[in-house]
């Protein structure tokens, strides 16, 4: 027998060990490929948590299991993916273990693409540290999202029916983040943002059938904000060296802007926004902006 298929047999049967429940098999699907399938185990809420420090991570929807995995990397040991169920709770972790590849003292530059279960509850926390994290989060049922970006940029989108999200926590250094929500949420929301030097984007500019509250605080980086036309808008922009762009929002005291419609519309979106000197840019969206 090779040892290509001896050695994907022993990692299966390594990730077999670690689990309590569940099942899961990795192995190679091609050259410095692995594949991973995660079973739910009968868990009906998962905490899913992913670490990457180099290279490229994308989550989507579509697994009939809990996670589909494609892992290309050039470290045959990486990632580590760990799955246990305790009273119908389930805790998924996929972990990059090493930072430098097989051949040497090279870092690794690993792909990896996921895609997780539509109709299982999930609170996602991803640490992406240098690497870019494309997160699709349309289709899945979130219940929080935390995202430490770290030197990493991240795209992501929430939008779709997203009945159970209720807190979105983004922290960053350098990279640059990108959030949108144009989705339809049936519970109040917390959003909450901590970046430096990187640039901050919330595209929030579709009408919202539940309201939402957040803080958003950067040192240098810029940030810019879209709000819906027709839902409530108040935002407490303060900056102590840059400047506040506004386009479309009214001036309602000082350091205070708002919408036409707050003040008559079911939901409000209130927000404080703080940089130390990086340029803050508030538009309000284009009628043309998708409605809930």
């Amino acid at each position: 027998m090779s040892s290509r298929p001896l050695r994907a047999l022993a990692l299966c049967m390594l990730s077999l060990l670690v689990l309590v429940s569940g099942s899961s098999c990795m192995g190679y699907g091609g050259a410095g490929t692995l594949k991973s399938t995660v079973d739910a185990g009968g868990a009906t809420a998962v905490a899913a948590t992913f670490r990457l420090n180099h290279g490229r991570l994308a989550v989507s929807g579509g697994a009939s299991s809990l996670m589909r995995g494609a892992f290309t990397t050039d470290n045959k040991y990486d990632p580590s993916v760990t799955y246990a169920v305790h009273d119908q709770q389930g805790t998924l972790a996929v972990t990059q273990t090493s930072t430098q590849s097989s051949f040497g003292m090279i870092p690794i530059d690993s792909s990896w693409t996921v895609n997780l279960n539509d109709e299982i509850p999930l609170a996602l926390d991803v640490s992406n540290g240098g690497a870019h994290a494309d997160l699709n989060l349309d289709t899945l049922t979130i219940t929080r999202l935390a995202l430490n970006a770290g030197e990493g940029a991240a795209s992501i989108s929430l939008d779709g029916v997203q009945r159970e999200l209720t807190e979105v926590q983004l922290i960053g250094t350098s990279g640059d983040i990108e959030l949108q929500m144009h989705g339809n949420y049936e519970q109040p929301r917390v959003v909450d943002a901590t970046t430096i030097s990187g640039d901050l984007t919330l595209d929030l500019g579709s009408n919202m059938a539940a309201g939402l509250t957040g803080s958003i605080h950067s040192a240098s980086g810029g940030v810019t904000i879209l709000v819906p036309r027709d839902t409530g808008v108040e935002i407490d922009a303060s900056t102590t060296g840059g400047i506040i762009n506004v386009n479309g929002l009214i001036e309602k005291s000082n350091g205070t802007y708002g919408n036409s419609a707050y003040g008559t519309s079911k939901t409000t979106v209130l927000l404080e926004v703080h940089s130390t000197t990086g340029p803050i840019t508030l538009k309000l969206a284009q009628p043309s902006s998708p409605t809930n």
